[in-house]
């Protein structure tokens, strides 16, 4: 399709390494994106890729103001070889909501640029509710957001997929006007043997029950600034007189993962500003849980059973106002609680570990004693697994 000089002005995101592809070269694919009638211009994209699995983090698009559909989108290197290649296009509004969405199967070429047309419609279809459209989705009455329930024959699971994903996404446009490049793509979000796993790229809260504290709230899969893709989870506490008592809010599982004698926990945490004693990642409940967070020192602490037993202190100063990779182990027949922050094991100073029988739950969110500054905190990329998960 031939497109007008308008519309080749108005969007062109190129992966590194896909420009000119032709034979012989890298596998790419050209994206012709129109919208139906009366469907207003998206403010950004996002858009995912699936094959074996999802492919990735969703790519982030920004439009406005500069840029307009209609447009065309080049992707690459893609690998040929990659089983139901699939691509879903969101078109989001001002505050990131999903405004338009178009969403089809595409047959790559081998080393060669294949060429594709979308037209950005109303919301399609999602009979599972799992952020992919029926139309592409692999089993569209059960939800599977990571799309490998065909592969797995509907339980179990994959290792991630064996893919040439681009390490890095360069958007450009004919001005040259540099863009914000999100974070590579190499590694997937989701651990292989992964309990569970969301990095909130559905934009809502489908998994989690909301639990709404004292002068606190939190949103799933608000707009924030992500550690990658486009939504975070975004924790938000108000100053809060000295009263006796905590306030806090958690965002917590709907149903709990399945019991293990070792599970560990990795997220990817940002704290605003630093506050007295407070929260962000939770394993179990009341009097059996361990909580990672900030203590009145500003140090790494993790809190256990509800206060009832001592804190485990580190005396390592918290990083505030930047993405940190917080993991946190707990063995339960060992009795052993370990926590690393960007890798790096923070050996506890006092207290005496206390281990309780897990109820297997996970919360994420903001707790923090009272009387202290207002203050936010951002969660993303969250993950249980029985054995550690590691960082980036």
């Amino acid at each position: 399709m031939a497109l007008g000089r308008n519309a080749i002005a108005g969007l062109v995101a190129l992966w590194a390494g896909a420009a000119g592809a032709g034979c012989g070269g890298p596998s790419s694919l050209s994206l012709t994106l129109t919208l139906a009638p009366a469907i207003p211009q998206p403010s950004s994209l996002a858009i995912t890729l699936y094959g074996q699995g999802q492919l990735g983090a969703p790519i982030a698009v920004a439009l406005a103001p500069s840029k307009h559909l209609p447009g065309t989108l080049v992707m690459g290197p893609l690998d040929p070889k990659q089983p139901d290649f699939r691509i879903k296009v969101d078109g989001l509004d001002e505050s990131g909501a999903l405004a338009s969405q178009a969403a089809t199967r595409v047959t790559l070429a081998s080393g060669v640029q294949t060429q594709a047309e979308l037209t950005l419609a109303a919301p399609l279809a999602d009979s599972d509710l799992d952020g992919v459209p029926d139309a592409i989705d692999d089993c569209p009455n059960l939800p599977d957001p990571d799309q490998r329930c065909v592969a797995k024959g509907g339980g179990g699971d994959l290792g991630p997929p064996d893919l040439a994903v681009p390490t890095d996404l360069a958007l450009v446009d004919l001005a040259r006007r540099d863009q914000t490049v999100p974070p590579d793509l190499a590694r997937p979000v989701c651990p292989a043997n992964h309990l569970f796993c969301d990095s909130f790229e559905t934009g809502d809260a489908r998994y989690w029950t909301v639990d709404t504290g004292r002068n606190a709230t939190i949103t799933v899969g608000s707009a924030g600034p992500p550690y990658r893709g486009v939504y975070a989870a975004h924790g938000v506490a108000q100053l809060n007189p000295i009263d006796g008592g905590y306030t806090e809010d958690y965002a917590t599982l709907d149903a709990t993962f399945t019991p293990q004698n070792e599970v560990w926990l990795r997220a990817y945490v940002y704290f605003t500003k630093t506050a007295v004693y407070e929260m962000a990642l939770r394993l179990g409940k009341g009097t059996a849980e361990q909580v990672v967070g900030i203590d009145g020192s500003g140090d790494w602490v993790v809190t256990q059973n509800n206060g009832v037993d001592d804190d485990l202190k580190t005396g390592a100063p918290a990083a505030i106002g930047k993405w940190v990779c917080i993991e946190l182990g707990v063995q339960t027949l060992a009795n052993s609680v370990q926590l690393f922050v960007d890798s790096t094991a923070m050996p506890f100073l006092t207290g005496v570990t206390a281990v309780k029988a897990q109820d297997s739950q996970l919360s994420v969110g903001i707790a923090r004693t009272p009387g202290t500054p207002a203050l936010q905190i951002f969660v993303d990329d969250v993950a249980v697994a029985p054995t550690r998960i590691g960082c980036e």
